[in-house]
C-alpha cells in the first residue's frame, strides 16, 4: 500500500517518538500482542507496513477520492478512538498547550543565550510546529461544539412527532 500524501517512515517515525518503553510493554499486554510485534509496527526502519500507517493511507487517500465521505468516515473513526479519553477531549487541547509553551521556551532560551542561527530556526521552526498543532486541537474543539450545539437542537426537534403533536 502506497500513500501519496506522507511517507511510511515519517509517519510511523513521529508515531515511535511518542511511545515510552513501560509503556510499549502495557500497551502490547492490553492488545494481546507480543511486545516485540508492536515494538516492530513503530520501527520507521522497518519497511512492513503498521496498522497505523496502513489505517493512515488508506483515509488519506479516500479523502483525496471523495473528500465529504472521506472526512465524515475520518471523524468516526477519531470518534472511537478518542472514547479512551473518556469524554475529557480537552486533553488534547491541553497536551498541545503544554508541548507549544515548551518549545517556544526553547526558543527564547536559544535567542538569549545567544545560541546559532542554525540552532535558534530549529527551535523556532519547532515551536511554530508546536503552535500549529495546538491551533488544530483548538479548531478540533470547537467543531465538537459546534457539533454538540447541533445535536440539541435535533433533540429538541425529537420531541414532536411526524404528524405535530407533542409526545
Amino acid at each position: 500500500m502506497r500513500c501519496s500524501h506522507f511517507d511510511q517512515y515519517d509517519l510511523e517515525f513521529a508515531i515511535s517518538k511518542q511511545l515510552e518503553f513501560g509503556i510499549e510493554i502495557q500497551l502490547a499486554e492490553k492488545l494481546g500482542v507480543s511486545p516485540g510485534l508492536l515494538s516492530q509496527y513503530f520501527n520507521s526502519n522497518d519497511e512492513r507496513e503498521s496498522p497505523i500507517y496502513k489505517a493512515a493511507a488508506m483515509f488519506s487517500e479516500w479523502i483525496d477520492l471523495d473528500p465529504e465521505n472521506g472526512c465524515a468516515a475520518l471523524e468516526v473513526f477519531g470518534i472511537y478512538v478518542k472514547r479512551a479519553l473518556r469524554g475529557d477531549t480537552s486533553l488534547c487541547v491541553n497536551k498541545e498547550r503544554e508541548k507549544a509553551y515548551r518549545e517556544r521556551s526553547e526558543f527564547q532560551i536559544a535567542e538569549a543565550s545567544n545560541k546559532t542561527y542554525m540552532e535558534r530556526v530549529k527551535e523556532l521552526e519547532e515551536s511554530i510546529e508546536a503552535d500549529r498543532r495546538l491551533l488544530e486541537a483548538f479548531r478540533a474543539e470547537a467543531k465538537k461544539e459546534i457539533a454538540k450545539a447541533s445535536f440539541a437542537r435535533l433533540d429538541g426537534l425529537k420531541a414532536v412527532t411526524t404528524n405535530g403533536r407533542a409526545r
